[in-house]
């Protein structure tokens, strides 16, 4: 399953609302590409709430894929607010 797909999943499963996006333009091939998550704006205030951070700037960019998808698994369900 591609990284985006698993980025998705997470993200319905929790109905969370965001853009995901890629840039993969590095230097070299040796440079890692970057993910970035930008929740919408009431999916963020969500979030900053529900973990009582307000300092959350409602998006999320990593890297490292496993280290990314397991930020993503932590942040709260929507569902959770209902």
């Amino acid at each position: 399953m591609s990284t985006r797909r698993k980025i998705n999943k997470i993200l319905k499963g929790k109905s969370l609302v965001a853009e995901v996006q890629y840039d993969g333009s590095g230097a070299s091939r040796d440079e890692y590409g970057w993910w970035t998550v930008t929740f919408d704006t009431a999916t963020a205030d969500f979030i900053r709430q529900k973990l009582n951070e307000p300092e959350f700037t409602g998006a999320i960019e990593f890297c490292e894929i496993e280290e990314g998808l397991e930020q993503l698994s932590e942040m709260p369900a929507m569902e959770a607010a209902k």
